[in-house]
């Protein structure tokens, strides 16, 4: 598993419209292992940690922290802070 790999599947989904839609479908707190699952099939292995380092790497550090939260958000994820304090 590799940030590589994550990165080289973000590139992979922007060239394949229906891997776009699938990935667009996706809902839930498993977002990020969903999209793990469907990499694997792709023929990337990468961790969910490495796949959100692999999103912030292609955006060349062009994301903000708000922006970052924003999508979490929308994601219905928690930061690892916030998870932290439940358990």
């Amino acid at each position: 598993m590799s940030i590589e790999e994550a990165t080289a599947f973000i590139q992979h989904v922007r060239t394949h419209t229906t891997l776009q839609e699938t990935i667009q479908k996706l809902t839930g707190r498993d977002v990020l292992e969903k999209m793990s699952h469907i990499g694997a099939i792709e023929g990337y292995a990468f961790s969910q940690e490495e796949y959100r380092e692999a999103i912030v790497l292609d955006a060349d550090g062009g994301l903000s922290e708000e922006a970052i939260m924003e999508t979490m958000a929308e994601m219905n994820m928690k930061p690892k802070e916030e998870l932290a304090t439940e358990e």
